[in-house]
C-alpha cells in the first residue's frame, strides 16, 4: 500500500471561536496558500496538533495547550490596560498621564482635568470607562475606577497595523455619515465613528511610534491605537489590540504577512 502523506496545515486559534477577524484571515490565507487553512477552538479536547503545522494565534489564546507562551505574555500585557501603560512607561514610549491612586486622579478633577476612568482593565469598545467631566459636582463613583487616566484632546485618531517590526496598514477614525448624537471624546462605532484609509492624514514619527509599542511588549503583530494633540504636535499610544477586526484590504494584508513570515 502506497504512503498517503496528509496535507500540511495552517491552525489559527482564535481568542473567540465567533471572531470575524479569524474567520476573514482564514478566508484571505486559503486564497493565498497551498495549504488546509482551519480554525480550532482554543478549548479543544479533541485536536491534535502535527510537527507540520503552522499556528497562529489569533488574540489572547494562552488556555489553548498548543500555544506559544513567549506571545500569550505579550499578549497578556497588551490586552490588560494598567500593564500595557507600566510597559510604555518603563520603556519611553508616549502615552497618557496615568494613575491608580484615588486622591491623585481626585487632585486632577479638581483641578478642572477631565478624567477617564477604567472599572475594568481588559475592557474594549469602551467597556468599563466612566468619564468624569469638568462640570460633575462629584468625584465619588471614581472610587471603583481600577485605573485613572488624564484625557488628552484629540485632532486625531489612528488604528497602526504592524507586522514584524513594519507597518503595513493604517486607519483613521472618522465620523459616520448620518448619525447623531455623536461622542467625540470616546471614538467607537457606537458613538458614531467608523475607520477609512482614504484621504488621511498622517503625523510625523506615528508610524515609528506604532513599530516601538509593539516590540517594547514583545508583539509579533498588533493593531496600535494612537492619537494626535494638534496644539502639542505629538502622538500618544491608547493601547494595543491583538485580535482586531479585519475586513476585505486589512485581512488580506495580514493574511499576506502571515504568509510571508510563516513561509507558507
Amino acid at each position: 500500500m502506497p504512503v498517503v502523506k496528509k496535507q500540511k496545515r495552517i491552525i489559527i486559534t482564535p481568542y473567540k471561536m465567533f471572531s470575524n477577524g479569524a474567520k476573514q484571515l482564514q478566508e484571505k490565507l486559503k486564497t493565498l496558500s497551498d495549504r488546509r487553512v482551519l480554525r480550532v477552538r482554543k478549548t479543544s479536547t479533541k485536536f491534535k496538533p502535527r510537527q507540520s503545522d503552522v499556528n497562529i494565534f489569533w488574540g489572547k489564546c494562552d488556555d489553548a495547550w498548543w500555544s506559544n507562551p513567549e506571545q500569550e505574555t505579550a499578549k497578556n500585557i497588551a490586552r490588560n490596560k494598567l500593564k500595557t501603560f507600566k510597559a510604555f512607561k518603563e520603556h519611553g514610549i508616549s502615552h497618557p498621564e496615568w494613575t491608580t491612586d484615588w486622591e491623585t486622579a481626585f487632585s486632577w478633577w479638581e483641578n478642572n482635568e477631565l478624567i477617564v476612568g477604567r472599572t475594568i482593565l481588559t475592557g474594549h469598545s469602551g467597556e468599563g470607562i466612566i468619564l468624569f467631566k469638568l462640570e460633575d459636582e462629584q468625584f465619588d463613583d471614581g472610587l471603583s475606577c481600577k485605573l485613572y487616566v488624564k484625557y488628552i484632546k484629540k485632532e486625531h485618531e489612528y488604528r497602526v497595523h504592524v507586522f514584524n517590526g513594519k507597518v503595513i496598514d493604517i486607519q483613521q477614525k472618522k465620523r459616520k455619515v448620518g448619525f447623531e448624537n455623536r461622542n467625540n471624546q470616546i471614538r467607537n462605532h457606537k458613538n458614531g465613528w467608523v475607520y477609512c484609509r482614504e484621504n488621511i492624514t498622517k503625523p510625523e514619527g506615528m508610524e515609528e511610534l506604532a513599530v516601538q509599542a509593539c516590540s517594547c511588549i514583545g508583539l509579533t503583530y498588533g493593531a496600535v491605537d494612537i492619537i494626535y494633540n494638534k496644539k502639542q504636535n505629538k502622538c500618544y499610544v491608547l493601547e494595543i489590540n491583538t485580535a482586531p477586526g479585519l475586513i476585505n484590504q486589512t485581512a488580506l494584508l495580514y493574511a499576506t504577512n502571515f504568509k510571508e513570515y510563516l513561509n507558507v
